[in-house]
C-alpha cells in the first residue's frame, strides 16, 4: 500500500497519527529520514487500523529508524551519517563531519582527514 492509498482511507473520516524523524531544525521533505503513520477508520464491520512506514538509509547502508543514532549529514554530499563504527568520520584538522566515501582514513596511523587536509598525512610520513 502506498501513501496515496493510505490517505484515501481517510476520505470518510478517521484518525491519523504521524511520527517523523528529521535532520536539522526545520521540517522539509528532503530532511525526513523516517516516518510512520497509523490510520484508524470505522465502518459497519468495525474499526480498521492500518500502519505504514517509510525509511531511508544512511551513507553506509544502515536503515534509519527510531532507534538509529544519527551523527548528522556529510559536509560534502549531505547524506545522512549514522554513528555506527565506520560510517561517521571527523577530519582531524578542521572537524568536518564526513561519510566514509568522502573521508580519507589512514589505517596505518589512525588518522582521518577531509580531502582538503589529506596532504597532512603524507607530510607526516615524509618528514617524521
Amino acid at each position: 500500500m502506498d501513501h496515496d492509498e493510505l490517505m484515501e482511507l481517510l476520505e470518510h473520516g478517521g484518525t491519523r497519527q504521524r511520527v517523523i524523524r528529521v535532520l536539522g531544525d526545520s521540517v522539509n521533505n528532503g530532511d525526513i529520514v523516517y516516518q510512520r503513520e497509523t490510520i484508524e477508520t470505522e465502518d459497519p464491520s468495525g474499526i480498521t487500523t492500518v500502519e505504514w512506514s517509510e525509511t531511508r538509509q544512511c551513507s553506509c547502508g544502515h536503515v534509519i529508524d527510531q532507534s538509529t543514532s544519527l551523527a548528522g549529514v556529510c559536509a560534502v554530499c549531505s547524506r545522512a551519517v549514522c554513528s555506527a563504527e565506520g560510517c561517521a568520520h571527523r577530519c582531524q584538522r578542521c572537524g568536518m563531519l564526513l561519510c566514509r566515501r568522502h573521508a580519507r582514513v589512514y589505517e596505518d596511523s589512525n588518522e582521518v582527514y577531509c580531502r582538503r587536509h589529506s596532504y597532512i598525512h603524507w607530510l607526516k610520513k615524509i618528514f617524521l
